[in-house]
């Protein structure tokens, strides 16, 4: 939407700030819209049984490295240290006393993106909540693990042209059915 702000100097002395808006062309959005929903991810559906999927999925170690930082910052926030007000914190400290707990924030928000993505691009609609099994990863490697879901059935009608009814003659509504006496 808009640029940088910049300041600049009126003529009478007062600063003035001005708002540069930088106009985007349609095929600019295009361009951004297919960079944001490329994932990276590597999906392989290992077995489709009736209704249930099993695949197999990879973070790329990119992914899980920015997922890590931003885990660190949301720690940073809450972290309590004495001498420092709460969220004040150096970012050193909290690496050092909260790695762990960094990790699994870090893993929790990876698995709730990257399921949805790889749902998303194998085109897999799910009926239930999805099971994580066989989870691996370290901070700054790629993440692997293999997604269950229960997907809706693929429903083929065959035949349906052609097909005789018969109308029924009840009436439905008041007055009809039984009466008590």
């Amino acid at each position: 939407m808009f640029g940088w702000m910049k300041k600049q100097k009126g003529t009478e002395g007062k600063t003035v700030v001005a708002v540069e808006e930088k106009p985007v062309s349609m095929e600019e959005k295009a361009v951004t819209v297919m960079d944001e929903s490329e994932t990276g991810l590597k999906v392989k559906v290992k077995e489709r049984k009736g209704c249930s999927v099993t695949m197999a999925v990879v973070v790329p170690a990119d992914r899980v490295i920015e997922a890590t930082e931003e885990a660190f910052k949301r720690v940073q926030g809450k972290a309590k240290f004495p001498g420092f007000r709460p969220g004040k914190a150096p970012m050193e400290l909290v690496k050092k006393n909260f790695e762990g707990a960094a990790w699994e924030d870090a893993v929790d928000h990876l698995l709730k993106e990257s399921i949805y993505d790889a749902l998303t691009q194998e085109k897999v609609i799910g009926v239930g909540a999805p099971t994580v099994d066989k989870l691996d990863g370290e901070p700054g490697k790629p993440l692997r693990y293999e997604l269950k879901i229960e997907c809706a059935p693929n429903v083929v009608v065959k035949e349906y042209k052609g097909l005789s009814l018969v109308k029924s003659s009840r009436g439905y509504g008041r007055g009809c059915g039984k009466t008590s006496s």
